[in-house]
């Protein structure tokens, strides 16, 4: 049985076709992730939110976040109005 001889990366020619298309390179799901949440300032929603809960400390959590939730959006729609 022949052994194969391998080229050294240096000798190896890598040639592209001008028909080829260009590919994008593939983008890292978690820094897509990350520019998402700091686009939208999704970890600071996150963070106001949680401490005003413990701070608060509603008898029903998930009320009192929706309803916070709703006054900042209500206070977002009253900025972009003006």
């Amino acid at each position: 049985m022949a052994e194969r001889q391998s080229k050294p990366a240096s000798a190896v020619s890598l040639s592209v076709s001008s028909s080829q298309e260009y590919v994008k390179p593939f983008e890292d799901p978690y820094s897509k992730a990350i520019s998402y949440l700091e686009k939208h300032n999704i970890l600071q929603l996150f963070q106001t939110l949680t401490t005003d809960v413990i701070y608060d400390k509603p008898s029903d959590p998930l009320d009192y976040l929706i309803k916070e939730v709703q006054q900042i959006k209500q206070q977002k729609e009253k900025r972009q109005e003006n």
